[in-house]
Protein backbone atom coordinates (compact mmCIF):
# COMPACT_ATOMS: atom_id res chain seq x y z
CA UNK A 1 0.00 0.00 0.00
CA UNK A 2 2.87 2.43 0.82
CA UNK A 3 4.42 1.74 -2.59
CA UNK A 4 1.10 2.38 -4.38
CA UNK A 5 0.56 5.68 -2.52
CA UNK A 6 4.07 6.90 -3.34
CA UNK A 7 3.80 5.85 -7.01
CA UNK A 8 0.40 7.56 -7.36
CA UNK A 9 1.76 10.76 -5.78
CA UNK A 10 4.87 10.56 -7.96
CA UNK A 11 2.73 10.22 -11.12
CA UNK A 12 0.83 13.47 -10.39
CA UNK A 13 3.66 15.64 -8.97
CA UNK A 14 7.07 16.63 -10.19
CA UNK A 15 9.94 15.77 -7.89
CA UNK A 16 10.41 18.84 -5.60
CA UNK A 17 13.60 20.66 -4.72
CA UNK A 18 15.38 19.91 -1.48
CA UNK A 19 13.56 21.17 1.60
CA UNK A 20 16.49 23.23 2.92
CA UNK A 21 16.88 25.09 -0.40
CA UNK A 22 13.16 25.96 -0.47
CA UNK A 23 13.28 27.24 3.13
CA UNK A 24 16.33 29.39 2.35
CA UNK A 25 14.61 30.96 -0.68
CA UNK A 26 11.49 31.55 1.43
CA UNK A 27 13.55 33.33 4.09
CA UNK A 28 15.28 35.53 1.48
CA UNK A 29 11.98 36.62 -0.10
CA UNK A 30 10.43 37.40 3.32
CA UNK A 31 13.43 39.61 4.13
CA UNK A 32 13.06 41.42 0.77
CA UNK A 33 9.32 42.00 1.34
CA UNK A 34 9.97 43.43 4.80
CA UNK A 35 12.58 45.82 3.37
CA UNK A 36 10.24 47.04 0.58
CA UNK A 37 7.38 47.57 3.03
CA UNK A 38 9.63 49.66 5.26
CA UNK A 39 10.80 51.73 2.27
CA UNK A 40 7.20 52.24 1.12
CA UNK A 41 6.12 53.34 4.60
CA UNK A 42 9.03 55.80 4.88
CA UNK A 43 8.20 57.30 1.49
CA UNK A 44 4.53 57.68 2.38
CA UNK A 45 5.33 59.40 5.68
CA UNK A 46 7.76 61.80 4.01
CA UNK A 47 5.50 62.69 1.04
CA UNK A 48 2.09 62.83 2.69
CA UNK A 49 0.67 66.11 4.05
CA UNK A 50 -0.85 66.04 7.49
CA UNK A 51 -4.55 65.46 7.19
CA UNK A 52 -7.34 64.10 9.38
CA UNK A 53 -8.03 61.29 6.95
CA UNK A 54 -4.51 59.96 6.44
CA UNK A 55 -5.00 57.32 9.14
CA UNK A 56 -8.24 56.16 7.62
CA UNK A 57 -6.66 56.11 4.15
CA UNK A 58 -3.72 54.01 5.37
CA UNK A 59 -6.02 51.58 7.13
CA UNK A 60 -8.24 51.04 4.08
CA UNK A 61 -5.22 50.76 1.80
CA UNK A 62 -3.63 48.18 4.08
CA UNK A 63 -6.83 46.16 4.19
CA UNK A 64 -7.21 46.39 0.42
CA UNK A 65 -3.60 45.30 -0.25
CA UNK A 66 -3.97 42.38 2.15
CA UNK A 67 -7.19 41.33 0.44
CA UNK A 68 -5.59 41.62 -3.01
CA UNK A 69 -2.63 39.54 -1.89
CA UNK A 70 -4.87 37.01 -0.21
CA UNK A 71 -7.08 36.74 -3.31
CA UNK A 72 -4.05 36.45 -5.58
CA UNK A 73 -2.70 33.71 -3.34
CA UNK A 74 -6.01 31.88 -3.47
CA UNK A 75 -6.14 32.18 -7.27
CA UNK A 76 -2.63 30.76 -7.61
CA UNK A 77 -3.53 27.97 -5.22
CA UNK A 78 -6.80 27.36 -7.13
CA UNK A 79 -4.95 27.06 -10.47
CA UNK A 80 -2.50 24.66 -8.86
CA UNK A 81 -5.35 22.60 -7.39
CA UNK A 82 -7.17 22.51 -10.73
CA UNK A 83 -4.01 21.35 -12.53
CA UNK A 84 -3.49 18.59 -9.96
CA UNK A 85 -7.18 17.71 -10.19
CA UNK A 86 -6.89 17.23 -13.96
CA UNK A 87 -3.86 14.97 -13.49
CA UNK A 88 -5.61 12.88 -10.84
CA UNK A 89 -8.76 12.64 -13.00
CA UNK A 90 -6.66 11.36 -15.90
CA UNK A 91 -4.94 8.76 -13.70
CA UNK A 92 -8.32 7.74 -12.23
CA UNK A 93 -9.91 7.38 -15.68
CA UNK A 94 -6.94 5.38 -17.00
CA UNK A 95 -7.01 3.03 -13.98
CA UNK A 96 -10.77 2.50 -14.36
CA UNK A 97 -10.32 1.59 -18.03
CA UNK A 98 -7.50 -0.81 -17.16
CA UNK A 99 -9.57 -2.45 -14.39
CA UNK A 100 -12.57 -2.84 -16.72
CA UNK A 101 -10.35 -4.34 -19.42
CA UNK A 102 -8.77 -6.82 -16.98
CA UNK A 103 -12.23 -7.77 -15.64
CA UNK A 104 -13.38 -8.44 -19.21
CA UNK A 105 -10.29 -10.58 -19.83
CA UNK A 106 -10.87 -12.61 -16.63
CA UNK A 107 -14.60 -13.01 -17.42
CA UNK A 108 -13.85 -14.11 -21.00
CA UNK A 109 -11.24 -16.58 -19.74
CA UNK A 110 -13.61 -18.04 -17.15
CA UNK A 111 -16.23 -18.57 -19.88
CA UNK A 112 -13.96 -19.73 -22.73
CA UNK A 113 -10.77 -20.88 -20.99
CA UNK A 114 -8.73 -18.67 -23.35
CA UNK A 115 -5.42 -19.16 -21.63
CA UNK A 116 -5.35 -22.92 -21.95
CA UNK A 117 -2.37 -23.94 -24.05
CA UNK A 118 -4.38 -27.00 -25.13
CA UNK A 119 -6.79 -24.84 -27.16
CA UNK A 120 -5.97 -22.72 -30.22
CA UNK A 121 -6.36 -19.02 -29.20
CA UNK A 122 -7.80 -18.18 -32.65
CA UNK A 123 -10.30 -20.88 -33.67
CA UNK A 124 -10.80 -22.29 -30.09
CA UNK A 125 -10.43 -25.88 -31.34
CA UNK A 126 -8.36 -28.41 -29.43
CA UNK A 127 -4.93 -28.46 -31.03
CA UNK A 128 -2.42 -31.28 -31.35
CA UNK A 129 0.79 -30.07 -29.74
CA UNK A 130 3.94 -31.16 -31.56
CA UNK A 131 7.16 -30.85 -29.58
CA UNK A 132 9.39 -28.01 -30.83
CA UNK A 133 6.70 -26.60 -33.16
CA UNK A 134 5.04 -23.17 -32.58
CA UNK A 135 1.34 -22.37 -33.24
CA UNK A 136 2.41 -20.76 -36.53
CA UNK A 137 4.15 -23.98 -37.61
CA UNK A 138 7.71 -22.76 -37.24
CA UNK A 139 10.32 -24.80 -35.44
CA UNK A 140 11.87 -23.34 -32.32
CA UNK A 141 14.44 -24.20 -29.66
CA UNK A 142 12.66 -24.79 -26.35
CA UNK A 143 15.55 -23.09 -24.51
CA UNK A 144 14.78 -19.85 -26.37
CA UNK A 145 10.98 -20.13 -26.10
CA UNK A 146 9.02 -17.56 -24.09
CA UNK A 147 5.25 -17.56 -23.54
CA UNK A 148 3.78 -14.04 -23.38
CA UNK A 149 0.41 -15.11 -21.94
CA UNK A 150 -0.80 -14.46 -18.42
CA UNK A 151 -2.91 -17.08 -16.75
CA UNK A 152 -6.13 -16.29 -14.88
CA UNK A 153 -4.43 -16.18 -11.47
CA UNK A 154 -1.85 -13.65 -12.68
CA UNK A 155 -4.57 -11.43 -14.16
CA UNK A 156 -6.39 -11.54 -10.80
CA UNK A 157 -3.20 -10.47 -9.00
CA UNK A 158 -2.86 -7.55 -11.45
CA UNK A 159 -6.54 -6.66 -10.89
CA UNK A 160 -6.08 -6.71 -7.09
CA UNK A 161 -3.10 -4.34 -7.35
CA UNK A 162 -5.03 -1.95 -9.64
CA UNK A 163 -8.04 -1.95 -7.30
CA UNK A 164 -5.83 -1.04 -4.33
CA UNK A 165 -4.26 1.80 -6.35
CA UNK A 166 -7.61 3.24 -7.44
CA UNK A 167 -8.77 3.55 -3.81
CA UNK A 168 -5.95 6.02 -3.13
CA UNK A 169 -6.60 7.88 -6.42
CA UNK A 170 -10.36 8.10 -5.69
CA UNK A 171 -9.64 9.59 -2.26
CA UNK A 172 -7.24 12.09 -3.81
CA UNK A 173 -9.87 13.01 -6.44
CA UNK A 174 -12.47 13.69 -3.73
CA UNK A 175 -9.99 15.74 -1.68
CA UNK A 176 -9.07 17.93 -4.67
CA UNK A 177 -12.74 18.51 -5.53
CA UNK A 178 -13.44 19.58 -1.93
CA UNK A 179 -10.42 21.91 -1.89
CA UNK A 180 -11.42 23.51 -5.22
CA UNK A 181 -14.93 24.28 -3.92
CA UNK A 182 -13.55 25.70 -0.69
CA UNK A 183 -10.95 27.94 -2.37
CA UNK A 184 -13.48 29.15 -4.99
CA UNK A 185 -15.81 30.25 -2.18
CA UNK A 186 -13.01 32.18 -0.49
CA UNK A 187 -12.13 33.97 -3.75
CA UNK A 188 -15.75 35.02 -4.30
CA UNK A 189 -16.00 36.35 -0.75
CA UNK A 190 -12.72 38.28 -0.97
CA UNK A 191 -13.61 39.72 -4.40
CA UNK A 192 -16.76 41.26 -2.93
CA UNK A 193 -14.78 42.72 -0.03
CA UNK A 194 -12.21 44.19 -2.47
CA UNK A 195 -14.99 45.97 -4.38
CA UNK A 196 -16.33 47.43 -1.12
CA UNK A 197 -12.91 48.61 0.13
CA UNK A 198 -12.02 50.02 -3.30
CA UNK A 199 -15.12 52.17 -3.28
CA UNK A 200 -14.35 53.40 0.24
CA UNK A 201 -10.74 54.12 -0.76
CA UNK A 202 -11.88 56.26 -3.71
CA UNK A 203 -14.07 58.27 -1.39
CA UNK A 204 -11.23 58.94 1.08
CA UNK A 205 -8.67 59.74 -1.65
CA UNK A 206 -10.92 62.48 -3.02
CA UNK A 207 -10.44 64.45 0.21
CA UNK A 208 -6.82 63.43 1.06
CA UNK A 209 -3.75 65.41 0.01
CA UNK A 210 -0.68 63.44 -1.11
CA UNK A 211 2.41 65.35 -2.26
CA UNK A 212 4.39 62.34 -3.47
CA UNK A 213 4.18 60.25 -6.63
CA UNK A 214 1.50 57.55 -6.68
CA UNK A 215 3.56 55.78 -9.35
CA UNK A 216 6.29 55.14 -6.78
CA UNK A 217 3.76 53.67 -4.32
CA UNK A 218 2.25 51.51 -7.07
CA UNK A 219 5.71 50.25 -7.95
CA UNK A 220 6.34 49.31 -4.32
CA UNK A 221 2.96 47.56 -4.13
CA UNK A 222 3.52 45.64 -7.38
CA UNK A 223 6.97 44.45 -6.29
CA UNK A 224 5.64 43.40 -2.89
CA UNK A 225 2.67 41.64 -4.51
CA UNK A 226 4.92 39.65 -6.91
CA UNK A 227 7.18 38.59 -4.05
CA UNK A 228 4.20 37.46 -1.98
CA UNK A 229 2.97 35.44 -4.96
CA UNK A 230 6.43 33.82 -5.07
CA UNK A 231 6.03 33.04 -1.36
CA UNK A 232 2.71 31.33 -2.06
CA UNK A 233 4.34 29.19 -4.74
CA UNK A 234 7.14 28.33 -2.31
CA UNK A 235 4.58 27.41 0.37
CA UNK A 236 2.97 24.95 -2.07
CA UNK A 237 6.37 23.60 -3.11
CA UNK A 238 7.28 23.08 0.57
CA UNK A 239 4.02 21.24 1.18
CA UNK A 240 4.71 19.03 -1.86
CA UNK A 241 8.27 18.44 -0.64
CA UNK A 242 7.07 17.44 2.84
CA UNK A 243 4.40 15.11 1.42
CA UNK A 244 6.92 13.59 -0.97
CA UNK A 245 9.42 13.03 1.85
CA UNK A 246 6.75 11.60 4.16
CA UNK A 247 5.55 9.08 1.54
CA UNK A 248 9.11 8.23 0.48
CA UNK A 249 10.23 7.76 4.11
CA UNK A 250 7.19 5.57 4.76
CA UNK A 251 8.01 3.47 1.69
CA UNK A 252 11.67 3.11 2.70
CA UNK A 253 10.60 2.17 6.23
CA UNK A 254 8.26 -0.50 4.87
CA UNK A 255 11.03 -1.81 2.59
CA UNK A 256 13.44 -1.93 5.56
CA UNK A 257 10.84 -3.79 7.64
CA UNK A 258 10.24 -6.18 4.75
CA UNK A 259 13.99 -6.79 4.44
CA UNK A 260 14.24 -7.46 8.19
CA UNK A 261 11.22 -9.77 8.05
CA UNK A 262 12.71 -11.59 5.04
CA UNK A 263 15.99 -12.09 6.91
CA UNK A 264 14.12 -13.36 9.99
CA UNK A 265 12.05 -15.65 7.77
CA UNK A 266 15.16 -17.02 6.05
CA UNK A 267 16.86 -17.55 9.42
CA UNK A 268 13.78 -19.31 10.77
CA UNK A 269 13.50 -21.37 7.59
CA UNK A 270 17.17 -22.36 7.77
CA UNK A 271 16.79 -23.26 11.45
CA UNK A 272 13.67 -25.28 10.59
CA UNK A 273 15.43 -27.06 7.72
CA UNK A 274 18.39 -27.87 9.97
CA UNK A 275 16.13 -29.09 12.76
CA UNK A 276 13.99 -31.01 10.26
CA UNK A 277 17.08 -32.69 8.78
CA UNK A 278 18.27 -33.66 12.27
CA UNK A 279 14.80 -34.94 13.17
CA UNK A 280 14.60 -37.02 9.98
CA UNK A 281 18.04 -38.42 10.71
CA UNK A 282 16.91 -39.39 14.25
CA UNK A 283 13.71 -40.85 12.79
CA UNK A 284 15.68 -42.95 10.31
CA UNK A 285 17.93 -44.28 13.08
CA UNK A 286 15.01 -45.42 15.26
CA UNK A 287 12.85 -46.62 12.37
CA UNK A 288 15.65 -48.64 10.79
CA UNK A 289 16.50 -50.22 14.15
CA UNK A 290 12.91 -51.21 14.94
CA UNK A 291 12.05 -52.46 11.46
CA UNK A 292 15.18 -54.63 11.35
CA UNK A 293 13.99 -56.37 14.54
CA UNK A 294 10.40 -56.70 13.33
CA UNK A 295 8.88 -59.49 11.27
CA UNK A 296 9.75 -57.38 8.19
CA UNK A 297 13.49 -58.07 8.80
CA UNK A 298 14.55 -55.09 6.69
CA UNK A 299 18.19 -54.33 5.91
CA UNK A 300 17.72 -50.68 4.98
CA UNK A 301 14.91 -48.30 5.98
CA UNK A 302 14.49 -44.53 5.94
CA UNK A 303 11.93 -41.84 5.00
CA UNK A 304 12.25 -39.45 2.05
CA UNK A 305 11.64 -35.67 2.04
CA UNK A 306 7.87 -36.35 1.95
CA UNK A 307 8.18 -38.56 5.07
CA UNK A 308 7.23 -41.67 3.11
CA UNK A 309 9.01 -44.94 4.04
CA UNK A 310 11.70 -46.22 1.66
CA UNK A 311 12.55 -49.81 2.58
CA UNK A 312 14.96 -52.30 1.00
CA UNK A 313 14.89 -50.50 -2.35
CA UNK A 314 11.10 -50.91 -2.55
CA UNK A 315 11.30 -54.64 -3.26
CA UNK A 316 8.02 -56.58 -3.25
CA UNK A 317 6.77 -58.01 0.05
CA UNK A 318 3.56 -59.81 1.02
CA UNK A 319 0.60 -57.76 2.27
CA UNK A 320 1.31 -58.87 5.85
CA UNK A 321 4.52 -56.82 5.73
CA UNK A 322 2.40 -53.64 5.82
CA UNK A 323 1.68 -54.23 9.52
CA UNK A 324 5.27 -53.96 10.80
CA UNK A 325 6.04 -51.19 8.30
CA UNK A 326 3.17 -49.02 9.60
CA UNK A 327 3.50 -50.10 13.23
CA UNK A 328 7.22 -49.29 13.43
CA UNK A 329 6.51 -45.95 11.70
CA UNK A 330 4.14 -44.89 14.49
CA UNK A 331 6.32 -46.43 17.21
CA UNK A 332 9.14 -44.21 15.91
CA UNK A 333 6.95 -41.06 15.97
CA UNK A 334 5.93 -41.80 19.58
CA UNK A 335 9.59 -42.41 20.55
CA UNK A 336 10.76 -39.09 19.01
CA UNK A 337 7.82 -37.15 20.54
CA UNK A 338 8.92 -38.43 23.98
CA UNK A 339 12.60 -37.63 23.43
CA UNK A 340 12.79 -34.46 21.31
CA UNK A 341 11.10 -31.16 22.35
CA UNK A 342 11.01 -30.08 18.69
CA UNK A 343 8.66 -32.94 17.76
CA UNK A 344 5.17 -31.63 18.61
CA UNK A 345 3.28 -34.83 17.83
CA UNK A 346 0.99 -35.93 20.71
CA UNK A 347 2.56 -38.61 22.89
CA UNK A 348 -0.44 -40.85 22.26
CA UNK A 349 -0.87 -43.96 20.10
CA UNK A 350 -4.06 -45.91 19.37
CA UNK A 351 -3.57 -49.39 17.82
CA UNK A 352 -6.92 -50.81 16.71
CA UNK A 353 -7.16 -54.56 15.95
CA UNK A 354 -3.89 -54.90 14.01
CA UNK A 355 -4.63 -58.62 13.41
CA UNK A 356 -7.28 -57.60 10.86
CA UNK A 357 -4.51 -56.62 8.42
CA UNK A 358 -3.73 -60.26 7.60
CA UNK A 359 -0.78 -61.04 9.87
CA UNK A 360 -0.45 -64.15 12.00
CA UNK A 361 -0.44 -63.93 15.79
CA UNK A 362 3.18 -64.94 16.21
CA UNK A 363 4.51 -62.20 13.94
CA UNK A 364 2.00 -59.72 15.35
CA UNK A 365 3.26 -60.37 18.90
CA UNK A 366 6.85 -60.05 17.71
CA UNK A 367 6.07 -56.60 16.30
CA UNK A 368 4.03 -55.39 19.29
CA UNK A 369 6.87 -56.36 21.65
CA UNK A 370 9.03 -53.75 19.90
CA UNK A 371 6.92 -51.03 21.54
CA UNK A 372 9.19 -51.52 24.59
CA UNK A 373 12.27 -50.86 22.45
CA UNK A 374 10.67 -47.71 21.06
CA UNK A 375 9.92 -46.45 24.57
CA UNK A 376 13.48 -47.14 25.72
CA UNK A 377 14.81 -45.19 22.73
CA UNK A 378 12.48 -42.32 23.75
CA UNK A 379 13.93 -41.91 27.25
CA UNK A 380 15.21 -38.52 28.37
CA UNK A 381 18.92 -37.92 28.94
CA UNK A 382 18.40 -38.34 32.69
CA UNK A 383 16.77 -41.77 32.18
CA UNK A 384 13.18 -40.64 32.86
CA UNK A 385 10.14 -40.92 30.61
CA UNK A 386 7.75 -38.16 29.59
CA UNK A 387 4.07 -38.96 30.08
CA UNK A 388 2.60 -40.99 27.22
CA UNK A 389 -0.36 -43.25 26.48
CA UNK A 390 -0.76 -46.28 24.21
CA UNK A 391 -4.16 -47.94 23.71
CA UNK A 392 -4.29 -51.38 22.06
CA UNK A 393 -7.64 -52.94 21.11
CA UNK A 394 -7.36 -56.55 19.95
CA UNK A 395 -8.88 -59.97 20.23
CA UNK A 396 -8.36 -62.53 22.98
CA UNK A 397 -4.87 -63.97 22.95
CA UNK A 398 -3.76 -61.74 20.09
CA UNK A 399 -1.21 -59.74 22.02
CA UNK A 400 2.12 -60.57 23.66
CA UNK A 401 1.86 -62.36 27.06
CA UNK A 402 4.02 -59.61 28.57
CA UNK A 403 1.17 -57.17 27.90
CA UNK A 404 -1.25 -59.15 30.09
CA UNK A 405 -0.58 -56.98 33.13
CA UNK A 406 -1.61 -53.88 31.17
CA UNK A 407 -5.12 -55.14 30.23
CA UNK A 408 -7.72 -52.64 31.46
CA UNK A 409 -11.03 -53.99 30.12
CA UNK A 410 -12.34 -57.11 28.44
CA UNK A 411 -15.58 -57.56 26.49
CA UNK A 412 -17.31 -60.87 25.86
CA UNK A 413 -20.69 -61.96 24.54
CA UNK A 414 -20.63 -64.99 26.85
CA UNK A 415 -20.23 -62.90 29.98
CA UNK A 416 -23.00 -60.56 28.83
CA UNK A 417 -20.70 -57.57 29.06
CA UNK A 418 -20.03 -57.21 25.31
CA UNK A 419 -19.65 -53.60 24.32
CA UNK A 420 -22.46 -53.89 21.76
CA UNK A 421 -25.80 -55.22 23.11
CA UNK A 422 -28.81 -56.34 21.02
CA UNK A 423 -31.79 -53.99 20.92
CA UNK A 424 -34.52 -55.06 23.34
Amino acid sequence: MAKALFQNYESTHEKPERNDLLIQRQSDIQASILKLEQERESYQIKETTVDDKIGELAGIQSMLVDLELKTSRERIFLRSLQNEQVKVDNVHRTLLEEIQQIQKIIFTHDQLDLFSMEVCPFCMNKKEIAKGICICGSKFNEDDYEKFVYNSSEYKDILSHKQKSIKAITQAKQDYAHDVREVTGKIEKNTKLIDDYTQRLKTVIETAEFAGSTTVIDDYNNRILKMKEQLLQLDYALKTSRDWKRLNDDLESKIANLTTAQIEYNNAKNAYNLNNAETIESFNTVYSSLLAKSSYKSTEAHIDEDYMPFIDNREYRANSSDVPKRLMYYFTILSLAMKLPSVKHPRFLLIDTPEDSGIDTEHLNQNLELLKDALILGKQADGTYKDFQVILTTGYGKFPPSFEKYVIERFSEKDDNFILKPKQ
